[in-house]
C-alpha cells in the first residue's frame, strides 16, 4: 500500500490483518535480545464496537501481555507502535484515519495500557468498475450481466477488506460453476481516497473458453473394478463443464458400499479446455466389516446382537450382509445378497429375514424373501420388488389375543410384485430449502398365487419446502394410503 496527496492503491491485499506482522516481528526480537525484566500489564482497549474486537485479538500488545519476559524498553516499543497497528487494523474494516492515544498507568504488575481509539468517518465504496473478458462475454453475456448485477460491494456500502475479498471470489465463482473451469482474476484494485473517505474498486475477470468433459480418469482402485464407478457415471462426453454435475458424479459414487471418500474434478488448463479429462481418485473400504453389542429392553429383555458385512464376495464386488439379534422374547435374523450396478445403473439384490416374537400372549412368526432391482439417481429412484410373506400366529396358554390384533392364530402368506418411485426437485440434496419430494408405492397380490387373498395396497406422500427469510423454513407434508 502506498500512498500520495491522500490517496492510497491496493492491489490483490491479503488478509484484513496483513501488515501488522512487522512490528509483531520487531517486538518478538526485542523480547529475545534484551535482558529479561518482567512487565507484565494488563489492556482496555476503549474502541468502537466495529473494531475493538479485531484490535483486542489482534495488536502486539494485547498479544504479549502475559509474556513475563517482557522489558520496560520492549513494553515501551509496543506502546510506540501501537497507533500504525491500530491504523492498519482499523483499515480492514474501512477506517483509514482513526486518532489513537496509548498511555500507561499503575507500577508493577498492577500497569494498566489504555488504549482509546476515536475512528472517525468511515470509507465507503464510491465507484465498482466490473469487467469481464473471454470467451463468455459472446457465448452468453447474460452470464456477464449477472456478476454486475449481484456484485457483492455495490456503491454506497463500506469498504470492508474482507468483504472485497469475498465480493471477488463469489464473481469468480459464477464463471468458474459452470462452463468456465479456468477464469481468473486478471486483475483487481482498490484505490482508497482516505481525504474523501471514498473507495473506487475495480476487478477484471477473464473467463477464458469454455470447457467440455471427457472420459473418467479413476485412481485409487484396487479391490473393485474401475467398471464400478463408470456404471453409476451419469456424465456424457462432450457435455459442458459444471461444477454440481461433477458433484452429482461423486455422491453417485459415495452412494455405492465400496468407497469411503471420493474426490472429483477437472484440470483448469486453459489450453487443454476440450473434453477435459475428470479426474476421479478414491479411497475403498475394508472388504469386511464385523459389529457386535449386547443390550437390555424393557419390552423384550436382554440382547446379543451382530452383523457381519462382506463387501467382495467371489471377488466380483458382491456384497453379502447378514444380521442376527438375539433377545428373552424376539429373534432376528436376515441374510441380504446385492450384485454391483450394471451398465444401467441399476443394482439387482435377493433378501431374506425371519423375525419371532412371543409378547402379550402371542407367538408371531414372520419370514420374508424377495428379491429388487433398483436404481438410485440424483433426482429419481425407482425400484422393482417381488417379495413372498409367511406369518404364523400362534396363542399361548390359550390366553386373549391383545385388542387391535388384525390376523388371525394360523398361517397366512402373500406373494407382492411391487414397484416404487421418487423424485427430489430441491435447491439441496442434504439441506433442502426449496422444493419438493414426491414418493409412490404400488403392489398387489392375487388369490391362488401363494396368497391366501386379493389385495391392492397403494402409498404416496409428499413434502414441499418454503423458505421463510434467510434462516426459517415452513414444511408442508402429506401423505395417503389405500389397501
Amino acid at each position: 500500500m502506498s500512498g500520495a496527496g491522500g490517496m492510497a492503491r491496493w492491489r490483490h491485499l491479503p488478509a484484513r490483518v496483513a501488515g501488522h506482522w512487522k512490528s509483531g516481528l520487531a517486538g518478538l526480537l526485542l523480547a529475545l535480545l534484551a535482558p529479561p525484566v518482567a512487565a507484565v500489564y494488563r489492556v482496555e482497549v476503549d474502541a468502537p464496537q466495529p473494531v475493538r474486537a479485531l484490535l483486542t485479538e489482534f495488536l502486539d500488545l494485547a498479544r504479549y501481555r502475559q509474556r513475563a519476559d517482557l522489558s520496560d524498553e520492549q513494553l515501551q516499543f509496543l506502546i510506540d507502535t501501537a497507533p500504525a497497528q491500530v491504523q492498519r487494523l482499523a483499515s480492514t474494516e474501512g477506517y483509514f484515519s482513526p486518532a489513537t492515544t496509548v498511555t500507561l498507568e499503575g507500577e508493577g504488575e498492577q500497569r494498566v495500557v489504555r488504549v482509546r481509539v476515536t475512528l472517525n468517518e468511515r470509507t465507503e465504496v464510491g465507484q465498482a468498475n466490473i469487467d469481464v473478458t473471454g470467451a463468455v462475454v459472446q457465448e452468453a453475456p447474460q452470464r456477464v450481466a449477472a456478476i454486475r448485477d449481484s456484485w457483492a460491494l455495490p456503491v454506497g456500502r463500506p469498504f470492508v477488506q474482507s468483504e472485497w475479498e469475498r465480493a471477488k471470489q463469489e464473481g469468480l465463482q459464477r464463471l468458474q460453476n459452470s462452463r468456465y473451469a479456468g477464469a481468473r482474476i486478471a486483475h483487481s484494485e482498490a484505490r482508497i481516497k482516505a481525504d474523501d473517505h471514498q473507495a473506487q474498486l475495480a476487478v477484471q475477470y477473464d473467463s477464458g473458453p469454455a470447457f467440455t468433459l471427457g472420459a473418467l480418469e479413476i485412481t485409487g482402485t484396487r479391490r473393485y473394478s474401475p467398471g464400478i464407478i463408470q456404471n453409476v457415471n451419469p456424465l456424457q462426453r462432450g457435455e459442458p463443464y459444471s461444477a454440481e454435475r461433477l458433484l452429482e458424479l461423486q455422491r453417485q459414487i459415495q452412494n455405492t458400499p465400496y468407497f469411503s471418500n471420493v474426490v472429483v474434478g477437472i484440470d483448469n488448463d486453459v489450453q487443454h479446455a476440450e473434453m477435459a479429462p475428470v479426474k476421479v481418485r478414491v479411497s475403498e473400504f475394508q472388504t469386511q466389516r464385523i459389529r457386535a453389542g449386547a443390550g437390555y429392553t424393557t419390552d423384550a429383555g436382554a440382547k446379543v446382537e451382530g452383523r457381519y458385512t462382506h463387501l467382495n464376495v467371489f471377488d466380483r464386488a458382491v456384497v453379502f450382509d447378514s444380521q442376527l439379534r438375539i433377545e428373552q422374547q424376539r429373534q432376528y435374523g436376515a441374510l441380504d445378497l446385492a450384485l454391483p450396478p450394471d451398465r444401467s445403473s441399476f443394482v439387482n439384490s435377493a433378501n431374506t429375514s425371519f423375525d419371532r416374537s412371543t409378547l402379550q400372549g402371542v407367538d408371531l412368526r414372520s419370514l420374508r424373501a424377495g428379491v429388487k432391482r433398483a436404481r438410485a439417481r440424483e433426482k429419481y429412484d425407482i425400484a422393482y420388488t417381488l417379495d413372498y410373506y409367511r406369518d404364523e400366529l400362534q396363542q399361548l396358554n390359550d390366553l386373549p389375543l391383545p385388542a387391535g390384533t388384525v390376523a388371525q392364530p394360523g398361517k397366512h402368506q402373500a406373494l407382492v410384485p411391487g414397484v416404487s418411485w421418487a423424485r427430489r426437485d430441491v435447491d439441496d440434496p442434504i439441506f433442502p430449502r426449496r422444493g419438493n419430494l414426491v414418493a409412490l408405492q404400488v403392489g398387489a397380490a392375487l388369490q391362488g398365487l401363494l396368497t391366501d387373498q386379493s389385495f391392492v395396497r397403494m402409498y404416496g406422500r409428499a413434502r414441499q419446502y418454503l423458505p421463510v427469510g434467510e434462516r426459517d423454513l415452513v414444511i408442508l407434508r402429506s401423505e395417503l394410503g389405500a389397501l
